[in-house]
């Protein structure tokens, strides 16, 4: 699989009048065309704002933006010229997690559709666009498209709106597909119906999917490779077996305890991890899981005072100061938290 997405140091601060908010500090990563991975981490870890930053949406004056992203090799971050917008929509398009609020109650989604397609093939006639707009509908599982072309988005469930959501996206075939919590809204019948929809279009296309999600079940059986993060940065990105299977950092270990599994007797309390993310306004130094991280004690000092870097164990990559050697007594323990 050739490599489509590269993300290079990229961070995002936004000044705020408390102070600044460091969202996302020198994350990198890639992504390859037919591939899904996973960015997955608690409220506030930097998921959405990467997302942003990839789809050229921040460019407001109170944000700063550094690094480097490249779509297929041709630099996007801080280009101030059109081109953006000629990838934005084509080469990389974007799932949202509340259909509602991002379809527009005034236009029938027909129209809506229409538009995003129009964006990009300003000189396509009208016939052209409706044909279009037909095919998409069709292919993301809209019946009796020819009556549903008219209607307006409160006139669908919430199944049938992210279905329309993800026909603008995809209505110009792009590249990349970035879904963020595009199940969260939805029931379970109708999470598994989107998520059928998702892989069957991305064999169709071999479309790369960059998922955001809390839902490690989704990880399980979407992914190819998960990105782990915490207070803006990538603590872990390794395969999505090995994350369930040998967690190579105490925060991926401690999401994974915090979900319960099918063999969890009834009764059995949850494992959480102790304490709060913290404010991006004061992340603490060293590793910035270390106040919540009870596997300090294996190092010392060291959590409080170096901030690790990402490292490559084997295949994958960890940001932690634990040895190979003790990761695997971690692995072996039940729970983070003691």
């Amino acid at each position: 699989m050739s490599q489509i997405l590269e993300v290079e140091n990229l961070s995002v601060s936004f000044f705020t009048a408390d102070g600044n908010v460091q969202a996302v500090d020198e994350l990198s990563f890639e992504l390859k065309a037919g591939e899904t991975l996973a960015i997955v981490g608690e409220s506030g870890s930097g998921k959405s704002v990467t997302a942003a930053a990839i789809m050229g949406l921040l460019s407001a004056t109170n944000v700063s933006v550094a690094g480097s992203i490249r779509i297929e090799n041709k630099e996007i971050l801080n280009d101030k010229s059109s081109s953006i917008r000629q990838l934005r929509g084509k080469d990389v398009a974007m799932v949202f997690q509340d259909p509602l609020s991002a379809l527009n109650p005034y236009y029938t989604v027909g129209d809506q559709i229409g538009e995003a397609f129009k964006t990009h093939h300003p000189k396509a006639s009208k016939e052209e666009v409706k044909s279009k707009v037909l095919e998409v509908m069709k292919k993301v599982g809209i019946p009796e498209v020819e009556k549903r072309i008219d209607s307006y988005p409160h006139e669908f469930s919430g199944g049938m709106r992210q279905r329309v959501v993800i026909a603008i996206a995809l209505v110009n075939d792009p590249k990349i597909l970035i879904a963020d919590e595009p199940t969260t809204a939805l029931d379970v019948t109708v999470q598994a119906q989107i998520l059928d929809l998702m892989r069957e279009l991305q064999k169709q296309s071999n479309t790369a999917i960059i998922l955001i999600t809390h839902d490690l079940g989704v990880v399980a059986e979407m992914v190819d490779r998960v990105l782990v993060m915490y207070a803006g940065r990538a603590v872990e990105v390794s395969d999505v077996f090995s994350v369930f299977e040998n967690p190579l950092h105490p925060y991926t270990k401690g999401l994974l305890n915090a979900v319960r599994s099918l063999d969890s007797e009834v009764h059995s309390k949850l494992t959480t991890i102790p304490g709060t993310p913290p404010s991006l306004l004061n992340i603490p130094n060293g590793c910035s899981f270390n106040p919540r991280c009870s596997y300090t004690k294996w190092v010392g000092e060291k959590c409080k005072l170096e901030k690790p870097n990402l490292l490559q164990i084997g295949k994958n990559y960890s940001a932690c100061h634990l040895t190979q050697e003790q990761i695997v007594e971690m692995n072996k323990e039940s729970a983070v938290v003691q």
